[in-house]
């Protein structure tokens, strides 16, 4: 699959975090043959990133304020410190690059699996 397909399957997946939740627009970064789409709302960041080939991670960057959570120094957004958590989604479905109906699948239920699991987080 293309770069640029599969950038804008990710977009069509995860798009309900801009109309449903609140985040703004996706900023797609570039760094090499990385891709990263950050959506931010305040000082929250769901960040969705890939290597061409290569199933994409979702991460989350929160205030670290009020929690147990350990701050990472390279995450701090407008002075605040935040914290990474990694996701830990399982996709039922081996990832297949090639094959941009099953790329198409997988994202999509890997976009429900982070709203269901992420659904508290989301919603406050």
């Amino acid at each position: 699959m293309e770069r640029e397909e599969l950038a804008r399957n990710i977009e069509k997946a995860f798009g309900f975090l801009e109309t449903k939740y609140g985040f703004g627009k996706p900023v797609r970064k570039d760094y090499g043959r990385e891709v990263f789409f950050e959506y931010e709302r305040n000082a929250d960041t769901v960040s969705i990133s890939f290597e061409v080939g290569s199933a994409p991670l979702v991460e989350v960057f929160i205030p670290v304020e009020g929690t147990d959570y350990t701050p990472v120094p390279w995450a701090v957004k407008n002075n605040i410190q935040r914290a990474r958590l990694f996701t830990k989604l399982q996709v039922n479905q081996k990832f297949q690059p090639n094959d941009s109906k099953k790329v198409a699948k997988y994202l999509g239920e890997m976009a429900e699996q982070f709203e269901s699991s992420q659904a508290e987080w989301l919603n406050a």
